[in-house]
């Protein structure tokens, strides 16, 4: 899910992984968090 917004007259994407509940501006950081809840379901 991706949203653009305009910030200071600078177009900023936006990337969610749960719907819109969190939003992150770098698609890294929610494969990483994607990841890290995989990790926590395995302990």
């Amino acid at each position: 899910m991706i949203k653009q917004i305009e910030i200071y007259g600078q177009r900023v994407k936006l990337y969610s992984s749960d719907q819109g509940r969190t939003w992150s501006s770098s698609p890294q950081s929610i494969v990483a968090y994607g990841q890290r809840k995989k990790m926590l379901r395995l302990e």
